[in-house]
């Protein structure tokens, strides 16, 4: 796994209100395609969150560092879990942070019985997070959505459901007040919806097991 460096810590900090929103949507999104509640799954959906942070969505939240929402310390490439543990496996924005990241696709499907979703931010998108990242201030980069589509679609016994491209967020927080964003969400999104795909700035996929 790759270590943040203090601006990431600072960034992530700043934006955690924020990235709340992007939860919120992306969990919208996830719930209405899956037609699963996420949040409120019930007793016999079980869900994993890899790479939790602080986010508090699934029944197991694994980081490999303690979090306060991690409630199992482990790495994403090697998951402390039998084979088709979970219903529903959970990669949001994490794969990014991991520099062999091919590992913590394999695991999360070998532990996935039914859905393996995430989103990754876009590596093509103009500002995004490789500005601070060639200047040295980041760890952070964003991955290739062609790339990780060919690794999706490479998964044995999975197929990819479907794949959205998302607004870029994090550029708006450099100019509009958290509360601006929290009222106007639903505008910036469709603001953004002219932009070409490869150019916004995250790649969300959802991947079902064929022979679940």
């Amino acid at each position: 796994m790759m270590k943040n460096t203090t601006v990431d810590r600072v960034l992530e900090r700043l934006s955690r209100n924020f990235r709340s929103v992007v939860n919120r949507y992306v969990t919208f999104l996830l719930s209405r395609r899956l037609m699963v509640n996420l949040c409120d799954a019930g007793d016999n959906f079980l869900t994993l969150n890899v790479g939790c942070a602080n986010n508090h969505l699934g029944d197991v939240r694994l980081d490999i560092e303690h979090t306060e929402a991690a409630n199992i310390i482990a790495d994403a490439r090697y998951l402390p879990f039998r084979d088709k543990s979970f219903d529903l496996v959970m990669l949001l924005s994490v794969l990014h942070h991991v520099k062999d990241y091919d590992k913590a696709i394999s695991e999360a499907a070998r532990v996935c019985k039914r859905f393996f979703i995430g989103y990754e931010p876009n590596i093509f998108h103009p500002y995004l997070i490789n500005l601070t990242y060639i200047l040295g201030l980041t760890s952070e980069r964003g991955i290739s959505p062609i790339k990780l589509k060919r690794k999706l679609t490479a998964l044995r016994d999975f197929k990819l459901l479907f794949e959205e491209y998302m607004v870029a967020l994090r550029p708006y927080l450099l100019f509009f007040p958290y509360y601006l964003l929290n009222k106007f969400f639903p505008t910036l999104l469709s603001f953004d919806k002219y932009t070409p795909n490869l150019l916004r700035g995250y790649y969300l996929y959802v991947c079902y097991r064929e022979d679940g």
